[in-house]
């Protein structure tokens, strides 16, 4: 890093983000913390985004527009936003979700007072597509991270370290029995740190993997803010009903029929225990959590049901997701209709 790149990065990787993506820039761009870099890969988009990014470029230079010749999927266009980028620390964007102004000032002061601190994500709003709130949509994190009191936001210093999160093992262990999501995948993170992991892998669901790897590597924290905001709506990737169509999100060239990702999550939680320098003693232990993953067997059971009916999501979170676009929607039109402009003709 030298002296002109800024503090930090911050990576969107997108295709076909049309819908959503000018709210998203305009959000980022609103940021209290203004030392960033933008860096959009967009993956060969056939809608509007192309033109959205080439403007939001030429306004403002904090962004920079790379667009690719073909769609090469989610997965490696995450890994190129991340390559892409320049700063100290780095943060994955998507398109269709929101930061509110202080995120990045909060996360990039608990980073800068803290140096044992791997990343920091911030507390988290459920939005449906039209931005209203979604009390009863969960959005867990890894569990890796470490709860802070939100008077600790104002003391300076290192934070004392939380006997819970001390160790390598206890981090890993809580990312592989913890929460199924790991939404501080979202998180503000230590560009050296996150180098060092494998990224993005071809599969859905391997950003776990990637806070496992970070979890090992360091010091997580949570900060008892909402101030980020996911979108919870029907054309997001969480909403691909089989394995074929989430292969073919991840990577279109691997766009096979039948596709086993959680034996591929084993077999990286392995490696990851084995790859990385944490020594002999917390090695073993990793492995051990390995096994204590295994024996989830309600966990298992489920997973292999519906990795050898070819689905992804299961039924019941389908209809959920189905049940909730209909109430956004039929809010919206209510909204619409109540402000809409009445006749005074007889």
């Amino acid at each position: 890093m030298t002296r002109s790149d800024p503090k930090v990065g911050l990576g969107l990787p997108v295709y076909n983000g049309e819908e959503f993506l000018t709210e998203t820039l305009d959000s980022l761009l609103a940021q209290t913390f203004s030392d960033f870099e933008l860096v959009i890969s967009d993956n060969a988009s056939t809608d509007g985004t192309q033109a959205i990014c080439e403007d939001y470029a030429e306004r403002d230079p904090r962004i920079r527009y790379v667009r690719h010749p073909e769609n090469r999927g989610a997965a490696w266009n995450f890994g190129e936003a991340f390559r892409l980028s320049r700063g100290e620390y780095f943060k994955w964007c998507t398109h269709d979700d929101l930061c509110l102004p202080e995120f990045l000032e909060t996360c990039v002061r608990i980073l800068d007072q803290n140096p044992s601190v791997a990343w920091c994500m911030t507390g988290i709003e459920v939005i449906d597509r039209y931005g209203g709130s979604l009390d009863d949509v969960p959005a867990p994190s890894s569990g890796a991270a470490e709860p802070i009191a939100l008077e600790t936001l104002s003391s300076e210093g290192e934070m004392p370290l939380n006997a819970d999160f001390a160790r390598p093992r206890q981090r890993f262990l809580k990312v592989l029995v913890g929460q199924p999501a790991c939404m501080d995948i979202h998180g503000l993170m230590r560009a050296s740190v996150l180098g060092q992991t494998g990224l993005w892998r071809h599969y859905r669901g391997c950003e776990k993997v990637v806070m496992a790897e970070m979890a090992v590597l360091g010091r997580g924290v949570e900060i008892p803010l909402p101030l980020f905001q996911y979108r919870f709506h029907s054309n997001a990737s969480i909403a691909l009903a089989d394995f074929r169509a989430q292969q073919a999100w991840c990577d279109p060239r691997r766009n096979w029929r039948y596709v086993f990702p959680r034996i591929t999550l084993v077999a990286d939680f392995v490696r990851t225990a084995l790859r990385h320098p944490i020594g002999l003693t917390q090695r073993i232990r990793c492995l051990g959590a390995v096994a204590q993953y295994l024996l989830q067997l309600g966990k298992w059971t489920q997973a292999l049901r519906r990795m050898f009916g070819g689905t992804g999501m299961d039924a019941d979170n389908r209809e959920r997701l189905r049940e909730i676009e209909t109430r956004a929607i039929g809010k919206r039109k209510a909204i619409l209709e109540t402000s809409a402009p009445r006749s005074t003709h007889p």
